[in-house]
């Protein structure tokens, strides 16, 4: 799978039925899309950014240093990580 160019959380490929896409973040996968029908759903889940494209925020370091030590990420983790990139939004540089 490829990520997609403008937003890197978005993996994509392309299958004899279409075009499947998967957002790493909630885990909304979609399938048989036309190739603007990716574009659409990248732009969709754009929003699961941090409020900077130049740094990950504190939810992103907190579930990163998590997957590290082997901790699955749950609905309840995700939830929590957009509230703390919201809250601190620029804490490491990409």
């Amino acid at each position: 799978m490829a990520r997609h160019p403008a937003v890197r959380w978005i993996l994509w490929e392309q299958t004899p039925q279409g075009f499947l896409a998967r957002c790493e973040v909630c885990g909304a996968v979609v399938h048989g899309l036309e190739p603007d029908g990716v574009d659409a759903f990248a732009s969709a889940h754009s929003a699961h950014q941090s409020a900077s494209p130049r740094h990950f925020g504190l939810g992103d370091v907190v579930a990163a240093g998590t997957k590290a030590l082997g901790i699955q990420p749950c609905a309840p983790c995700e939830a929590r990580r957009r509230v703390l990139n919201q809250a601190f939004p620029k804490i490491w540089r990409r």
